[in-house]
Parts: structure tokens; sequence; C-alpha cells
């Protein structure tokens, strides 16, 4: 009888694999269409993939509240999943502070010789993916990225 896969290792490699399929598809378009529509169809497909996963996400933990720690508990899961690595650094009902130290994406995009576009891609589709997320929670609810060479900084507020 064959040996089973670790979980780990399969959950590692599969996640590996969805951050490359989206460089793909990213560059593909971008090939046939160019930068701008490449991006602006990225932004439609990971907006909409960030309302669908929220409200999940919320019914899986049985979250019934939808305060900013509600939106930093259901973002967590998801940087969880894709091995991102970062801090709460202050959550309550009105706001929570969360630091990233450590993107896959944005690392994706480094090994991907694309480095330059990292700043513009961050910036406007990171930034909109969050703003969707955080209103498919609470319509009220706000997001500030701020950005410095260590870290990014989101802070959800409502």
């Amino acid at each position: 009888m064959k040996e089973e896969p670790n979980l780990q290792e399969m959950v590692e490699t599969l996640r590996a694999f969805l951050i490359t399929s989206d460089g793909l598809w990213f560059t593909k378009v971008e090939e046939k269409h160019g930068f701008e529509h490449a991006l602006e169809l990225d932004i439609e497909v990971w907006t909409t993939f960030a309302t669908l996963a929220s409200r999940k996400i919320l019914e899986k933990l049985n979250i019934s509240s939808r305060d900013a720690e509600a939106i930093a508990r259901t973002v967590s899961v998801k940087w969880r999943a894709e091995g991102w690595e970062f801090q709460e650094v202050s959550t309550s009902e009105k706001e929570a502070v969360i630091r990233v130290t450590k993107c896959p994406w944005r690392e994706a995009m480094v090994r991907a010789g694309r480095e330059k576009l990292a700043p513009r891609i961050c910036d406007e589709v990171c930034t909109k993916i969050y703003e969707a997320w955080a209103a498919s929670i609470n319509p009220r609810a706000r997001v500030e990225k701020k950005k410095t060479k260590a870290f990014c900084e989101f802070v959800f507020s409502v």
C-alpha cells in the first residue's frame, strides 16, 4: 500500500499552485490585452472572491458580529491559508490593526522578476480586495493600508 502524502506538504503545494495560477492568468491576459486591462480584470475577480470568501468564513466560524474584530478574524483565516506572516497589533470592535511582514503574492512577483510592478499591484489590487472584504462584512467599514519598507499595516475600522 502506498504511503499517504503529508497533508501539510500537500497544502503548501496547492498554495504555491494557487499563487502561480494567478500569476499565469494575469500575464496571459496582459500579453493579449495589455497591463491595464489585466489589472482591471484582476481587481474584478479578486474583489468578487473577497466578497464570497469573507461571507463563507463568517458562516464557517459562526461569527455574528460585524465589527472590526470580525473583519480581522476572517482576513487572518485567509492570510494563514495563503502563507502570509502577520501579527495583530490591536483589535477592538471599532478598529483592528494588522501588520503584515511577509506577503506570498509580493514574493511571487519578486521571484518572477516583476518587482517593479509590485507597488502598483499591491496598492491597487490589495487595497480594493480588502475594501470589498470589509464592506461585505460591514458596509460602513473602512480600510487604510500603510506601507513601509519592512511591512504593510492594514487598519480596519467601523
